[in-house]
């Protein structure tokens, strides 16, 4: 049975999926084709390029926020993403979706007209900054006619374009709500509710996955923990080990 996978966004929390992809290699599961956002849509993107799961790891060990990202303060965001373009050049040197080597869908938001727009061909990295815009604190980046941000604010675990597939759907959240403490400031009071929203956001899609994977360790983190990358990426990997038999009696 072929399967479709569905990799959501979180920011520093999507750094999950890498561990997962180390783990569906190693059981054997291997992806007809990925829709991802934000996060998830790079570390997809990547890993369809043909990047192992530690390579993949690499990109994010570069990504350093303070010293690529250029302050601009435009009146639609205070940072600018085009700085970090030289870093995916240098990744995806064949700027394209037709380098990919498994079919990939990123979904953005048109902030004008409230709407979710899918990408699946055409230029790469630029639909990879545009999907992964959060809002305010990165300007929209300009498509065509559209004005896009990031994707999860509609659509935080895209699957539309993966129910008219027929494939065995695989949906994976890193954004675990969970139980948590009380709010000690404004800023983590902004976290909780932002990871409440793409905790919710991801729901209606849930109904149409065959297989969700989420796990609850991940409740302990914040959109920009990326100190913590190794471990995220250890949770992933642990958790879909521990599941294993399940979900492949489940695609049988």
């Amino acid at each position: 049975m072929q399967i479709s996978l569905a990799l959501s966004g979180g920011s520093a929390r999507g750094l999950m999926h890498i561990g997962i992809l180390q783990a569906f290699e190693e059981i054997g599961i291997r992806p007809a084709h990925i829709s991802a956002c934000s996060s998830g849509g790079i570390i997809g993107a990547l890993y369809a390029y043909g990047y192992s799961p530690k390579e993949i790891a690499s990109f994010f060990s570069e990504l350093n926020l303070m010293n690529l990202i250029k302050f601009d303060f435009s009146r639609l965001g205070i940072l600018s993403i085009e700085k970090l373009r030289p870093l995916f050049e240098k990744y995806l040197q064949n700027d394209n979706f037709s380098a990919l080597k498994i079919p990939m869908t990123i979904n953005t938001t048109e902030i004008r007209k409230g709407i979710s727009i899918e990408f699946s061909e055409g230029e790469l990295i630029r639909v990879l900054q545009a999907s992964a815009c959060i809002p305010v604190i990165f300007k929209p980046i300009r498509i065509d006619d559209y004005l896009l941000i990031d994707g999860g604010i509609i659509n935080n675990m895209p699957t539309e374009t993966l129910q008219k597939n027929g494939h065995f759907i695989i949906g994976v959240n890193c954004n675990f709500y969970g139980n948590q403490p009380n709010p000690s400031s404004p800023k983590q009071l902004l976290e909780n509710v932002a990871r409440l929203l793409l905790s919710r956001n991801t729901e209606l899609d849930k109904q149409f996955c065959d297989y969700i994977i989420e796990p609850p360790e991940m409740s302990q983190f914040n959109a920009f923990d990326l100190k913590y990358a190794a471990e995220m990426i250890r949770i992933g990997y642990d958790y879909t080990l521990k599941i294993a038999d399940d979900l492949i009696q489940r695609i049988k």
